[in-house]
């Protein structure tokens, strides 16, 4: 049975077939035929095939984000921890759903080299590797969920709040001497645990980074980390299956996991604190790179306004958020929005 459902609204059917077919091309399939067998009720079968799929692909749209069957299945899938939204209209994801990211896929026809169809891709499989993952709670986004200003859109206005968040081999030696000490506390008498701490830059408002673990045991606890921003306002949320963060993976116990998520949420000294530390895009490669480890962008930037974006030095931020990727952020209308993905 496949292992990714995709959920659509049935006007976006040529939308959603480019996905299954870049899919298939990939060796993955996708469960898409919506048609529910007599005698049995749309809520039986969606919730079968939602239970047995490691990753929900949601299409926002003009026709889905009216659709409450489109929304009642994305809600299922937030739940249990397994949406990953995409948008192929220009479109606001619905409320409750604004805060969880979504990939931009507005324009793409299918090409299997476009940054952000990869990109999208690389999250399918690590989903499929490490089990279900939840991007953001909701209403609770880094933008969580949003993705739609081009980086040569108003870059000075992300002088003072853009945030941009890629992990690098601790090979750096970037100062972390102002980031303040991460709290941990149990929380309640059941298996949460959480850890916090406080990152600061210069000439920029302080953000709150808290990380939370829930679950029966370790191997299948779910792990959500927050940022907020002045009056603990959430600016991001993203959840993902503890298992699959490097950070928290080899957590075998409840004190092993409150160390590991306060050092999730530490900042560490191969982490860049302002977009000039980021990865540089040379004239022959054709994403920017550190190394030889590609750094993905999820907006359709060139070349200019990457530099551009380099060279404003703002305040970045960065976390671990797979076994091999870290997600870089960037606020865009008073949310954090993720702006590209850097392998590891």
């Amino acid at each position: 049975m496949a292992r990714i459902f995709l959920s659509y609204a049935h006007e976006d059917h040529a939308a959603a077939k480019r996905i299954v077919d870049a899919l298939a091309r990939e060796g993955l399939e996708a469960w898409w035929d919506h048609d529910i067998p007599p005698g049995r009720t749309w809520a039986q079968v969606i919730g079968e095939r939602i239970d047995v799929a490691d990753v929900v692909i949601v299409t926002w749209s003009k026709r889905s984000v009216e659709s409450n069957f489109v929304q009642e299945e994305a809600q299922m899938a937030l739940d249990v921890g397994k949406l990953l939204p995409v948008k192929v209209d220009d479109v606001e994801p619905p409320i409750g759903f604004r805060r969880v990211h979504a990939s931009n896929l507005v324009g793409w026809n299918g090409e299997a080299n476009h940054r952000q169809w990869r990109a999208l891709l690389d999250e399918v499989r690590q989903r499929l590797d490490g089990g279900p993952v939840a991007l953001g709670a909701p209403n609770a986004s880094l933008a969580s969920t949003r993705t739609r200003m081009p980086l040569g859109v108003g870059i000075a206005a992300l002088i003072f709040v853009t945030v941009v968040a890629t992990y690098f081999a601790s090979k750096s030696s970037f100062d972390v001497a102002d980031t303040v000490p991460d709290t941990i506390q149990d929380v309640g008498t059941g298996r949460q645990v959480s850890a916090s701490a406080r990152w600061v830059r210069r000439n920029a408002p302080a953000v709150e980074v808290s990380a939370s673990t829930t679950g029966a045991d370790c191997a299948n606890a779910v792990a959500t980390i927050t940022f907020s921003g002045d009056g603990n306002a959430p600016l991001f949320t993203q959840s993902f299956s503890a298992s699959s963060v490097i950070t928290l993976a080899l957590a075998r116990d409840r004190e092993a996991m409150q160390m590991s998520l306060a050092t999730w949420v530490a900042e560490g000294a191969g982490m860049p604190k302002y977009a000039g530390d980021l990865p540089d895009w040379r004239p022959d490669d054709q994403d920017p790179m550190r190394g030889d480890l590609p750094f993905y962008l999820e907006t359709d930037a060139d070349r200019s306004s990457y530099a551009a974006l380099r060279q404003s030095n703002v305040p970045v931020y960065c976390f671990v958020q797979g076994l091999e990727s870290a997600a870089c952020l960037v606020v865009q209308g008073g949310y954090l929005e993720r702006i590209g993905l850097q392998v590891l």
